[in-house]
């Protein structure tokens, strides 16, 4: 019984990783509105895998599955939020890449514990972690990077691609993953090389074009590197530093004034005001014996 409801659990949270995570790289904001509007797309395209399931079944389902979610996806992706179908299709191929992040962990709980439960379970949890990493630290820099140029595009997709159809030919529609034959377990590491030359060379090449175009322009070229490393105090210690020298108390609220020509009689009530109840004086000389002079 537990092992059944984990089982939908993880069907149920891993399509709803895809479709919100698919969505995300894009650049669609996860408001109230695109929230809801995902989670009916996810009930329906949900409603469909069942359907496949019980007239399938598992093996069946698995085989038809790129058919009655990813396609439906990319549509879905391209036509409601406008996208491009290149740039929906490399979406929808980032997101499936990243759930054999569960996948992974998943299997190797199984390998310690050999009980479907714990796998089910691991993979849930895993897939939720994930979720709120991706949605709070990467998608926003993948949004960004999907606005590359094309050529940038071919590399960044090549990866997810090729992984996808090395998955579902060698996994799903053939046992040749696990058949241990070394040409298809080098095959990967083969594709990840070719990605990072690729990569190398892209990058190498637009760094010249940008050169070239910097130089036809009479400008000079300047790479400006991380900035080094200065001795000192931070904010929260230089005010932690004032406080103990001089008795104040730790209060977050700064007002920034300004005193015209330094008659305190131009200044406002609000400035007056502030300038009086303010624990600590910040500025010039003139500007500090105006003030002191006007009280």
């Amino acid at each position: 019984m537990l092992e059944s409801i984990l089982a939908v659990l993880h069907n149920a949270t891993t399509l709803l990783f895809g479709v919100y995570i698919s969505a995300a790289f894009l650049g669609v904001r996860m408001n109230r509105h695109n929230v809801f509007t995902l989670l009916i797309f996810s009930g329906a395209v949900g409603i469909i895998y069942i359907a496949a399931y019980l007239g399938l079944g598992t093996e069946g389902t698995e085989k038809i599955y790129p058919l009655i979610i990813h396609l439906p996806l990319v549509l879905f992706l391209s036509r409601y939020y406008k996208y491009k179908p290149a740039l929906s299709v490399l979406s929808v191929l980032t997101a499936y890449l990243c759930c054999q992040i569960s996948k992974w962990v998943g299997l190797v709980a199984y390998a310690a514990m050999p009980q479907m439960w714990i796998y089910y379970a691991v993979r849930i949890t895993v897939t939720v972690i994930t979720f709120i990493i991706l949605i709070r630290f990467v998608s926003d820099a993948t949004a960004q990077l999907l606005q590359k140029p094309t050529r940038s595009l071919l590399i960044l997709g090549l990866m997810p691609l090729v992984y996808y159809v090395f998955d579902y030919i060698t996994g799903v529609y053939t046992t040749l993953l696990y058949s241990g034959r070394e040409v298809v377990t080098e095959f990967l590491g083969f594709v990840l090389c070719i990605a990072y030359i690729l990569f190398l060379f892209m990058y190498f090449k637009q760094y010249e074009e940008k050169r070239e175009a910097a130089k036809r322009a009479g400008c000079i070229c300047v790479i400006v590197g991380r900035p080094l490393k200065e001795e000192g105090l931070g904010l929260i210690e230089c005010k932690a530093l004032l406080c103990r020298r001089f008795g104040l108390k730790q209060n977050q609220k700064v007002s920034l004034v300004g005193i015209g020509m330094g008659n305190p009689d131009t200044c406002t009530i609000e400035a007056i005001k502030a300038i009086k109840e303010a624990e600590l004086l910040i500025g010039a000389k003139r500007m500090g014996e105006s003030v002191l002079h006007s009280e």
